[in-house]
């Protein structure tokens, strides 16, 4: 998920002065700077950034084309669950989505397994 809001920044850093973009995104230019330079981890900022990211490509494609798109709309969807306990709510938002698809005899969608690794990367990060 990470990874996917990164590139996104990088690839508006291209076109958008530092200043401007980091103003839309709601956070200061360093910590524009450094999520892309210093490849840092922006506990206090992926917040806003999860929102812009959502918010950008909506405006930009009309929907959220990719798997690592739908995953980080999951864990905005979830941003109240305690940090601690949101590698569980993934899997068990994982399971209940496999299960309805299942029930309901549709095919799952290209993105649901990205959920599960999504919760192996954050229990990974937290443990």
């Amino acid at each position: 998920m990470l990874e996917a809001i990164r590139a996104w920044v990088e690839v508006r850093r291209r076109d958008t002065p530092l200043r401007d973009l980091a103003l839309e995104i709601g956070i200061g230019k360093s910590s524009v700077d450094k999520l892309v330079r210093e490849r840092s981890v922006p506990h206090k900022n992926l917040p806003k950034l999860t929102r812009w990211f959502i918010r950008d490509r909506r405006e930009r494609y009309g929907s959220l084309p990719t798997a690592s798109d739908v995953a980080v709309l999951v864990v905005e969807l979830l941003a109240n669950v305690p940090t601690h306990e949101r590698a569980d709510a993934l899997r068990r938002t994982a399971e209940f989505l496999e299960a309805l698809h299942d029930e309901k005899r549709a095919p799952r969608p290209e993105w649901l397994p990205s959920l599960r690794e999504l919760a192996d990367a954050w229990d990974a990060h937290d443990g």
